[in-house]
């Protein structure tokens, strides 16, 4: 059974996070929470879980990954994405694999999170496609590697269904990380 590995994307550095902030939403503290909850159910089910500290730094977070990882482990980076009220939904980012096809598997998860939060699927998207260009966190060991963008902190509606659906969406994600976990990278 292949680990997987959790991580919540900005750390949280004396209570305060490095990630985007609207008022009574902080990206860092949130992504920690949901990155917990995941965490709990998925060690409660027998997954093999790595979960990162919530104060390192990017590069310490990396270097422990590449440490621990290996290729067919899952990685699934935890974040909120910020932009205009407007702007709406769950998205997730993959990496170009020469071994694997991920589009299908991160689809898969984003419409998994964004039905659970009754909210637009944005899709799967490849990391060429993020503000980025390259997301460094999908390229240590792992083989199936993605990020998550749950959901617009800046729109009160995602935010509102967050809340309210926060246990239906730490099912999705355990329900998606559990059966990925089982199979072959």
């Amino acid at each position: 059974m292949a680990k997987v590995i959790l991580t919540a994307g900005h750390a949280v550095v004396n209570g305060i996070g490095t990630g985007a902030k609207v008022p009574g939403f902080d990206e860092a503290i949130e992504a920690v929470i949901l990155r917990n909850a995941i965490a709990t159910r998925l060690i409660e089910r027998g997954v093999n879980v790595y979960v990162d500290q919530n104060d390192t730094t990017n590069a310490e977070t990396w270097s422990k990954i590449k440490e621990i990882a290996h290729f067919e482990d899952v990685l699934l980076d935890l974040h909120f994405n910020a932009a205009s009220p407007q702007a709406t939904g769950t998205e997730v980012f993959y990496k170009t694999s020469r071994f694997l096809q991920p589009q299908p598997t991160a689809a898969k998860l984003s419409a998994s999170v964004a039905d659970a939060l009754r909210i637009k699927d944005r899709g799967a998207k490849n990391e060429s496609q993020s503000q980025h260009n390259r997301l460094g966190v999908l390229h240590l060991n792992p083989e199936r590697s993605f990020l998550l963008e749950t959901c617009f902190i800046t729109n009160p509606g995602d935010v509102r269904e967050y809340r309210y659906y926060f246990s239906d969406v730490v099912h999705n994600v355990t329900e998606f990380l559990a059966e990925e976990s089982t199979r072959k990278a």
